[in-house]
């Protein structure tokens, strides 16, 4: 999983830089845009970690924005701002899987900690993910995966298997379609962090 991001959707500049700050002191990578078109031009597909969504903006508004992605299938979860929410508008957010939904002004402590709860929520099901795709991998693709992730290069992983290069060279894009991982380090990511979680649990 790549390092997880905070993306903030506000028209509000106030109230995005206040998110910003908050952000900045427990040390959270984030990202502000002004409407939900920005975002969408630079949706993050591959992301971790949550969006802060105001719910009245102009040109798209966040229920709007939400259900697009939904449709993208977003997995980022949403945590829903605004300082015009009624019942109606709440409902209607969790119903199409809003993982909060707050009212401004909202103490600090409490966005913070939902931000924190969101974002291990979408760090575990990206694991688990990753998890269900390790598993689609043949025997070969996964001693390659190892050998790689043990710092060899291809022509040694070729040497040890006593294989051709341009066989390990074909089993290792196969492997990454299956992983969905664009390159090494995203590779290496996900690898790690699953190896290190295996360790905490035995």
């Amino acid at each position: 999983m790549l390092e997880s991001t905070v993306y903030i959707i506000d028209d509000d500049e106030a109230v995005g830089e206040a998110l910003a700050w908050l952000l900045k002191s427990v040390k959270l990578k984030y990202k502000i845009y002004q409407n939900g078109l920005a975002f969408l031009q630079d949706y993050p597909a591959q992301a971790t970690g949550c969006i802060v969504l105001d719910i009245r903006m102009p040109e798209i508004s966040g229920l709007d924005l939400q259900i697009e992605l939904n449709k993208r299938g977003n997995t980022l979860p949403i945590i829903f701002i605004t300082g015009h929410g009624d019942i109606a508008m709440a409902v209607q957010a969790m119903r199409t899987g809003a993982f909060d939904f707050l009212t401004k002004p909202f103490h600090n402590q409490t966005i913070l900690e939902q931000i924190q709860r969101a974002i291990r929520q979408h760090s575990l099901l990206a694991q688990n993910k990753f998890t269900e795709r390790l598993a689609t991998l043949s025997q070969r693709e996964r001693t390659i995966l190892d050998l790689l992730m043990a710092g060899k290069m291809n022509k040694e992983i070729a040497f040890e298997l006593n294989i051709a290069l341009s066989t390990v060279e074909l089993h290792r894009s196969k492997m990454m379609q299956k992983l969905d991982c664009k390159n090494l380090v995203e590779l290496s990511k996900n690898y790690f962090l699953l190896a290190g979680k295996h360790l905490a649990t035995n």
